[in-house]
């Protein structure tokens, strides 16, 4: 998944949370898999955690996508986190 694509034909505010959802990733926060489908992420701003789930859809709990119904950076960070799981796991089948 390619950063550069994914922000492309997105208004600035839902690029920002593309940009959060990897930053996330990129310092160390590391999602815990509850399921096939279920996710917990740390929140950013306190010790809370945010539950996301693929199905149907994603879905997560913070207030931003409660309100809006569209990913937020809690998704993209799951998706990044599942690209690159992937991406290693296809790495670690070549050699």
């Amino acid at each position: 998944m390619e950063i550069k694509s994914i922000l492309e034909n997105k208004t600035s505010s839902e690029q920002m949370r593309v940009v959060r959802g990897y930053a996330i990733i990129s310092k160390g926060d590391t999602p815990k898999q509850i399921d096939k489908n279920t996710f917990e992420i740390p929140s950013q701003n306190d010790n809370g955690v945010y539950k996301v789930t693929k199905k149907n859809g994603w879905k997560c709990t913070c207030p931003d996508f409660k309100k809006r119904k569209k990913h937020c950076k809690h998704i993209h960070a799951i998706k990044f986190f599942l690209d690159f799981k992937n991406k290693v796991k296809i790495e670690n089948k070549r050699h």
